[in-house]
């Protein structure tokens, strides 16, 4: 992506950020997705031929920094469509990605991940429960997708499952755009319970005996794994979960502002302030090495990868902490101090896999020199 292009889509994002009509409840936001689409980032990872903008990851990772400081649940749901649309752009085919693509650009469809379900092993020991049961014309999909991001708002599912009767990733791993419709089960989020990013609207999607055409399944069974394009959502993950730690040092250092404070305090409050912007810093650095190396040769991009997401949610739980230290109870009880908000969603990010214990497992394997190790063996 050149610069120009690159300036241009950022002055766009900027735009729609302003616009976001964020909710007032945690629940999901239709109008961000309305400013997305005016300025034309619901497509962002298109190529140009399909009405895109072609951008790759680090493109998309700079774009998605700039959304996910105006609302990180907006830039999580963000994340998902537009690797979904990254996927498509890989592996389908041409008529595939002009009837998808299209939807998209037009009309601002939706495309939402629904690839995780419990105790789901991408590992040779296959244990994915959502099935691919071929019959005339297509398959059947039957199974259950937990943590759909914008699950209930989706136009289609890119849903994964295994080909019933395969045993291995590699032979069975099947991908494909589901259209909503009959024989879907959207089971509604309770978004005052979760600890997350409430406003991702991250429902279960439950598959009964749907009907997939044989048109609207992408690639070729285990291509997605074999592209090593899954890692993208790791990189997405570093990116949205990183961009908390920027958003309380900024409110922080607003808010410390309108306060009456000794010289002493200011110059203390000061260095913690600095020794955050610089954390962040340094974990900005560590996206754009992982964006790099994955565009470059995905195959050797684990260590970057994995060094990014660790770093990026370590480094926002950490941040957000010292910013409510130096807030004081303010942060906790006044419902106008976001940190609180902000300390749950950091929180969450540990998690998101690969979670910060599988990071260090592949960096510390990775460094003792060990080959062939890959990100989704610990997804």
């Amino acid at each position: 992506m050149n610069t120009h292009v690159d300036a241009d889509v950022l002055e766009r994002t900027r735009k729609a950020v302003e616009e976001f009509p964020l909710s007032a409840d945690g629940s999901f936001s239709n109008g961000a997705r309305r400013a997305l689409h005016r300025f034309g980032l619901l497509a962002l990872t298109i190529p140009r031929e399909y009405g895109g903008f072609g951008a790759d990851s680090l493109a998309q990772s700079k774009a998605l920094w700039v959304i996910s400081k105006g609302c990180p649940s907006v830039g999580l749901w963000y994340a998902m469509h537009t690797t979904v649309m990254m996927f498509i752009a890989a592996l389908g085919t041409d008529e595939q990605k002009k009837k998808l693509f299209e939807k998209v650009v037009r009309e601002g469809n939706l495309f939402a991940a629904a690839t995780s379900e419990p105790g789901a092993s991408f590992q040779d020991a296959f244990e994915m429960r959502t099935t691919f049961t071929p019959v005339d014309g297509g398959y059947r999909v039957d199974g259950e997708k937990h943590f759909c991001s914008i699950g209930r708002w989706a136009q289609r599912y890119f849903v994964m499952g295994k080909r019933k009767g395969s045993t291995t990733a590699k032979e069975g791993a099947i991908t494909a755009a589901i259209q909503r419709g009959p024989g879907i089960d959207i089971v509604v989020w309770d978004f005052k319970k979760p600890i997350g990013m409430r406003e991702t609207s991250s429902d279960s999607i439950g598959f009964k005996g749907v009907f997939v055409p044989s048109s609207d399944v992408i690639g070729n069974p285990g291509q997605l794994f074999a592209s090593g394009l899954f890692a993208n959502f790791a990189i997405c993950y570093a990116t949205v979960y990183g961009t908390i730690g920027e958003k309380a040092i900024e409110f922080t250092e607003a808010y410390l502002k309108e306060k009456k404070l000794s010289p002493e305090r200011v110059a203390k409050n000061q260095q913690v302030l600095k020794r955050a912007r610089r954390r962040v810093g340094g974990v900005r650095f560590r996206i754009s090495e992982a964006c790099n190396a994955f565009s470059q040769d995905r195959a050797n991009a684990v260590l970057p990868i994995a060094r990014a997401k660790l770093a990026a949610c370590n480094t926002s739980t950490q941040v957000v902490q010292d910013m409510m230290q130096l807030v004081g109870g303010s942060s906790i009880f006044e419902a106008t101090c976001p940190l609180g908000e902000m300390a749950r969603c950091a929180l969450v990010g540990r998690v998101m896999p690969p979670s910060q214990t599988r990071c260090l497992e592949v960096i510390a394997r990775i460094e003792r020199g060990e080959k062939g190790v890959t990100l989704l063996e610990f997804l």
